[in-house]
């Protein structure tokens, strides 16, 4: 329900970056991902990744893109 949707945001509020994979942990649909961008709560940033919708994305926004595809990488 609603719970999932709830946890998801509160996820992706928290990271400021969410990847797809992120929702395996705590057990969210990714069909939630879907419907929070088509309700235009998400904004899909590209591939796999998604922010809060309206969010302000500095310059180093694609840093933290890159830091969030690969976890264990060196920049």
């Amino acid at each position: 329900g609603s719970g999932s949707a709830d946890r998801l945001l509160e996820l992706v509020r928290r990271r400021g970056i969410l990847r797809a994979s992120d929702l395996a942990e705590p057990g969210i649909p990714r069909t939630y991902l879907t419907r929070l961008v088509a309700e235009g709560v998400l904004e899909r940033s590209s591939r796999g990744i998604y922010v809060v919708a309206g969010a302000d994305v500095t310059e180093n926004h694609g840093l933290a893109e890159a830091c969030r595809r690969v976890p264990h990488g060196v920049v």
